[in-house]
Parts: C-alpha cells; sequence; structure tokens
C-alpha cells in the first residue's frame, strides 16, 4: 500500500497544474453523506471557480490597516474571520485536549509553539462555518516556518492580501494611538480623534507597545519575517498601496477577490515566450524600462551562482565541467533561490528565456513559481526565417545587425568581419521552430488563465503599447472589422502585384500561395521538394499538401485580427470548403480577366533577379543594365510551363468563379495597375457595386 501512495503522490504532482483553475479539494475522512453534498455542491456551481469559498489571508506591518478592512471583507464576502488569538482562547473555553496544551503554556508565560497553534488553527478551518463560507486568516503566518507548517499541513490560500506601508508612516499612526480601557475603543489623536469628552480623555492610555521605539523594533521584525514568508504565496499575492484612502484600498481588494485583478498593485511575475525571432529580447528591454521589474535570463543566473560559488552554484558548475548540461531541476532551484531576494518580491520580475520545454514549465509551477502575465509571440515560419537568416554579427563588438532591417555601417572593415551565427541559418531556424511549437502546445494550455497571445508581425512599438495595455490593466480599443479579399485570375493576370498593393495600403496580410511555396522549395522541406516536382510538371499542387499549408497560414494572429487577401487560392472544390471550415469565407472576390495571347505575352518576358527575388520584364517593367546579367527566366514562365497552367487554371475557373458570384466582381486585368487598383479601391469602399 505504501508504494501505491507513494506513487500516487508523485503523480497526481504532475497531474494538478492541468487543473489548478478549476479543481476542488475534499476532505475524504468525512462522512459519505458529507463527502457527496460537497461533491453535488461543486457540481452545482456552489463550491468551485467563481463560487468557491474563498480562503484568505491577509498580512501587513502592525498598524497598516489590516483590522478595518478585515471588517470591510467580512461584510461584503461572509467568510469567517480568524485570528490566532481567538482561536487560542476558543480552544481553552472549550476545554479540548488542543486548549488545555496551549493553557499551560498561556499560564506559564511562555510563547505556544508553533506546531500547537497549527493544529489549532486546522482544527479551526475544518469546522462547518469555514468550509462553506471560506475563512480569512488575519495576521497569520507571522513567520516563514509557520507558513511552511501551514504548507505541510495543506492549508493554503486562495487570496494572499500585502497591504505595503512605508515605515515613517506606520510610526506616526502608532505613536498617536490612545485607547480606551473601558470600552476597548482605539483613536487616532490626528487621524481618529477622541470626543471632546474630559470623562473620556482623561481615561485614555497609550500602549507600551504604540512608542517609537518599540515600533521600530516590531517593524524590523516584520520586514525579517515578511520576506520569510512571501516565497509561499509569491505566485498568488497582491501588494496594495495602505497609504491609500480605506474605500480605495477595499475598492482594490474586492476586485482582487472578485477575480478582476491581478496583483495589479503588487510586483508583475511576467514570461515572455516566442520562437526564434519573434522580437522577445527587445520587447523584455521596453517591458523592463517602463515597469521597473527585474529582467533575468536564465544563463545568466546560472553564471552568477557559479561566480558566487552558492551551493548551487557549485552543482552547476561540477556538471558543466563533466561536460553535462545542468539539469531543469538544478535550473528550477537557482532561479527560485533567485526569485527570493529583495530586488524581485518588491519590483516583480521577468523572464524570456525560460522555460523552454513543457517539463521545465510543470517544474516551475510545482516549485511555487508561477507568472502572472504569459505573453506568447505569433509569428509565421517564412517571416520568422526572413529575420533569421538576415542576422550578422560584428565579433569584435558583439553588436548585432540585420541586412535589411537594421544594416551593418558601410565601413570596409566592419563588413568583412561580419558572420553569419550558425543558429541563423534558416534549417536551424525552422528545427527550432518546429521543436518550439511541440513545447508551447502544452504550455499554452498549462498558463491559460494567464496566457496573452499577441500578432509578433506588428511593428515593435505597437507591441510594446499592447504589453503595456494588459500589464495596466487597460482593455484593447475596439479594432474596424477586418477586410477579408480573394482575388483571383490567370497565371501573370497581375493578382500579386494588386495584392501586395492593396495590402500594404489597407494594411492587411497579404497571403500568397506562390510565396509560400517558393519558401518550403528554397528550405528544401518535404512540401516545398513536391512543389518543384508540381512545378516542373506544370500541374496543380495536391489539395493534400496545399491546404494544410494555408490552414497553418491563416491561423496566425496577424490574419485573423489585421484582415487578409488571398493570392493563388482557392482554386478546387476541396480548397473552398477548406475556407468554410476555417470559417474564413471572404467579404469580396475579384476576378482579374486576361486573354490567354495576354497571359503568354506576360509569362515569356518575366525576368526574376537571382539574388534579390526582384521580378522584371522585358517589356512592360525592364530592369536596369547593370542587373540584366544576373537576371534568369523561370522554368515555369516558358511557352510549355505557361500553357499548362493556363489549361489547368481553366479547367477549375468556371467552378471556383460561380461558387463566388454573390460576393464578386469582374475586372478588366489589361488595363494599367493604377486603373485596376482603383477599381478593386472603389468597390472596396462600396462606391462600385458588385457585378457577378
Amino acid at each position: 500500500m505504501q508504494k501505491r501512495i507513494g506513487a500516487y503522490h508523485e503523480n497526481v504532482r504532475a497531474i494538478m497544474p492541468f487543473y489548478s483553475n478549476l479543481h476542488v479539494k475534499i476532505d475524504g475522512t468525512q462522512e459519505k453523506k458529507a463527502i457527496a453534498g460537497s461533491i453535488e455542491s461543486y457540481l452545482l456551481g456552489g463550491s468551485s471557480g467563481k463560487g468557491s469559498p474563498k480562503r484568505i489571508i491577509i498580512a501587513g506591518p502592525p498598524a497598516s490597516g489590516k483590522g478595518t478592512q478585515c471588517e470591510m471583507i467580512v461584510e461584503k464576502f461572509g467568510v469567517v474571520h480568524i485570528s490566532t488569538g481567538d482561536a487560542l482562547r476558543a480552544e481553552v473555553a472549550k476545554g479540548s485536549e488542543l486548549g488545555q496544551q496551549a493553557k499551560g503554556f498561556m499560564e506559564s508565560g511562555g510563547l505556544v509553539p508553533d506546531e500547537l497553534i497549527i493544529n489549532i488553527v486546522k482544527e479551526r478551518l475544518a469546522e462547518p462555518d469555514c468550509q462553506e463560507r471560506g475563512w480569512l486568516l488575519d495576521g497569520f503566518p507571522r513567520t516563514g516556518v509557520q507558513a511552511e507548517a501551514l504548507e505541510a499541513a495543506g492549508i493554503r490560500p486562495s487570496h494572499f492580501i500585502l497591504l505595503d506601508v512605508p515605515d515613517d508612516i506606520l510610526v506616526e499612526r502608532c505613536v498617536g494611538r490612545r485607547t480606551d480601557p473601558e470600552t476597548g475603543k482605539i483613536y487616532h489623536l490626528k487621524y481618529n480623534p477622541p470626543p471632546e469628552d474630559p470623562e473620556v480623555q482623561g481615561r485614555l492610555v497609550h500602549r507600551a507597545d504604540d512608542t517609537e521605539e518599540a515600533m521600530q523594533k516590531r517593524i524590523g521584525a516584520y520586514h525579517e519575517n515578511v520576506r520569510a514568508i512571501m516565497p509561499f504565496y509569491s505566485n498568488l499575492h497582491v501588494k496594495i498601496d495602505g497609504t491609500q484612502e480605506k474605500k480605495v484600498i477595499s475598492s482594490k481588494i474586492d476586485k482582487y477577490l472578485k477575480g478582476k485583478m491581478s496583483s495589479v498593485d503588487g510586483p508583475k511575475r511576467i514570461i515572455i515566450a516566442g520562437p526564434p525571432g519573434s522580437g522577445k529580447r527587445s520587447q523584455a528591454e521596453c517591458v523592463v524600462d517602463k515597469f521597473g521589474v527585474v529582467e533575468l535570463s536564465m544563463m545568466d543566473e546560472i553564471r552568477n551562482a557559479i561566480s558566487n560559488s552558492t551551493a548551487l552554484g557549485l552543482a552547476a558548475k561540477q556538471r558543466m565541467d563533466q561536460g553535462l548540461l545542468v539539469s531543469d531541476d538544478l535550473m528550477v532551484r537557482i532561479l527560485k533561490e533567485r526569485l527570493s531576494k529583495p530586488d524581485c518580491m518588491q519590483q516583480g520580475w521577468l523572464l524570456h528565456d525560460f522555460p523552454k520545454t513543457f517539463s521545465q514549465a510543470i517544474m516551475l509551477e510545482e516549485a511555487g513559481i508561477q507568472p502572472s502575465h504569459f505573453f506568447l509571440f505569433d509569428v509565421p515560419e517564412d517571416i520568422l526565417v526572413e529575420r533569421c537568416v538576415g542576422r550578422r554579427k560584428d565579433p569584435v563588438t558583439g553588436k548585432m545587425y540585420h541586412l535589411k532591417y537594421d544594416p551593418p555601417p558601410e565601413d570596409p572593415e566592419v563588413l568583412d568581419r561580419l558572420f553569419q551565427r550558425a543558429e541563423d541559418t534558416s534549417r536551424s531556424v525552422l528545427n527550432r521552430m518546429h521543436q518550439f511549437q511541440v513545447e508551447v502546445s502544452n504550455m499554452k494550455f498549462l498558463y491559460r488563465g494567464r496566457l496573452h497571445l499577441l500578432d509578433g508581425t506588428v511593428d515593435k512599438d505597437s507591441l510594446s503599447s499592447r504589453i503595456s495595455d494588459i500589464l495596466e490593466d487597460v482593455g484593447p480599443s475596439a479594432a474596424p472589422p477586418s477586410l477579408k479579399v480573394v482575388i483571383f485570375g490567370p497565371p501573370a493576370s497581375g493578382k500579386s502585384v494588386q495584392s501586395t498593393e492593396l495590402a500594404k495600403k489597407l494594411g492587411l496580410v497579404h497571403v500568397c500561395t506562390g510565396d509560400l511555396l517558393r519558401f518550403h522549395i528554397e528550405n528544401e522541406t518535404q512540401v516545398g521538394l513536391k512543389a518543384r516536382s508540381s512545378l516542373a510538371s506544370g500541374t496543380l499542387l495536391s489539395d493534400d499538401v496545399i491546404i494544410p499549408l494555408i490552414k497553418e497560414r491563416m491561423s496566425h494572429l496577424d490574419v485573423r485580427q489585421r484582415g487578409w487577401i488571398l493570392d493563388g487560392f482557392p482554386r478546387t472544390i476541396r480548397q473552398i470548403q477548406a475556407l468554410k471550415e476555417m470559417e474564413l469565407d471572404p467579404d469580396f472576390f475579384f476576378l482579374l480577366e486576361v486573354p490567354d495571347a495576354v497571359v503568354l505575352e506576360r509569362a515569356l518576358g518575366k525576368r526574376v533577379d537571382s539574388q534579390t527575388g526582384k521580378i522584371y520584364h522585358t517589356s512592360f517593367h525592364p530592369p536596369p543594365h547593370h542587373l540584366v546579367h544576373r537576371l534568369r527566366a523561370q522554368t515555369s514562365d516558358s511557352r510549355e510551363g505557361t500553357l499548362r497552367r493556363l489549361q489547368t487554371y481553366r479547367e477549375v475557373e468556371a467552378t471556383v468563379v460561380s461558387y463566388f458570384s454573390c460576393v464578386g466582381r469582374r475586372i478588366n486585368g489589361q488595363r494599367a495597375r493604377e486603373e485596376i487598383s482603383k477599381e478593386i479601391e472603389a468597390v472596396l469602399a462600396r462606391r462600385i457595386p458588385l457585378d457577378m
């Protein structure tokens, strides 16, 4: 049995992160009818999720206002208010075994041991009123030892509130306090003065522990203890400014307990994830600059631990000296130790290079390292490859450049020493991206309550602004409805030219099947090899290949949020059905009509720059003379290739056009491209009607 129990505990730790936001824990030692009642209440929505009894701990230094806020929490949420002093006195009054033990310590003037206090608190929390209404622990645990003992006893809060008040204000609040010994009422000479009754004022007393000297000692002890407590509740606490008006503080606590605020006033715990080249580091810098959180890098923390000769650092060094990787368990322990430092506890933290695997994410959760925000950048693979393969590093300065987006200085000495890192080749980027996609699919589920999926294709400032809005709890501004457009026509009809210009003007995403296929051909993927064979024979690529390719591209956030122009798809009934399955019916369908003779003339004159991929035409768009030597005619643009493509197109044209006739317009594709663009834009603005 012991083996089975041990296996159960090991397995349940791995399972629970998947259900952390919806599970209910029920005491199985109760009578079976009581257990059944708890399960029934849970299934009817009375004891989980939004309806689950709240388990609250409120902490703060002396004179931080805990008592006032406790009264307001009890009034609003109906939880049972428990202080350890009250619980001790109640047990003594009942004459219980625990009460008798506590009485002995109290009568002798000794401190009641932590173990006994924990048992008394556990007994109190197991009573029906706490089980049904939830509970509020006031000022307990006070020490790290007590917090650890609570965890070991299975007493874990759903909410932890920390009232934060500067020391000088705490001292001012205390030294002005006066107590009426007859009524027990506490006044403050400045903030809550006593009545102007000589009899009342004559009997007020200044408690010995409300002097400035005594207060400084109490505050010092509090700070020492709270540093030990907070690592146990780093994943669920909120820090609230206790210098505000009590109604303002109460309003923020109210939001937090209702799930409408997650550490807005408290330190932010942020993980930024994304594939290579998605912009994690640059966005991390923006967040650090704006919010003052501590930026952490797993590799830097390992190096720091080794440099400082900590026990964990020495263990990491030993593995590295043996040529071994630092284990996940060791990395998580190093990170947990770092997060317990005052800067991370007070300022919050940001990780952008860890976790990289789902198992690492699980280990973080089990260690109590849980982010308040998990940002995931979504960037299509063709854009990622373009971002990465253009990177060049200067080995002298360590500076990174990009040949297109951030070109190096035109200094021959600098240009000569630049090099491309092995991880920036297209093959390496694709491999790393595919590994990332496998791992992140599970991470998205694990972090689903804290996940913010963002379009990583937008410019740096727009992405930074959206992240700031989320961290500041500002909702996104209402976006206009996104356009969905299909541009259809024979080869060389000008689809790509019109799509590119229109996408640029309207901020839409241009999804071109030709570009996607070229990307796979250049990177010699399985799709690329099949596409090369089809192009050589002039046949359409199989739907089994092209449909998944389009589905993957259309699943990205840039397409969903900004709208799209499809160029070269759909071409078959199956492809049309695939669009419907993705709920991507177009708003507009444009047919560029061009006679076969004109198509042939255009195709035969096309030339491609072998270095840049730019397309020219010997008649309509001639290249500069100095580039002529590197221009190439594509096999698919030969007479035979073009005629084969035309035949294939004409076979499907009528079917596709008929299907989209209700949203379609025929466009004369023989005119100047400026005239065609104006007509398409007029239709989109609904100045010209659809005519199919």
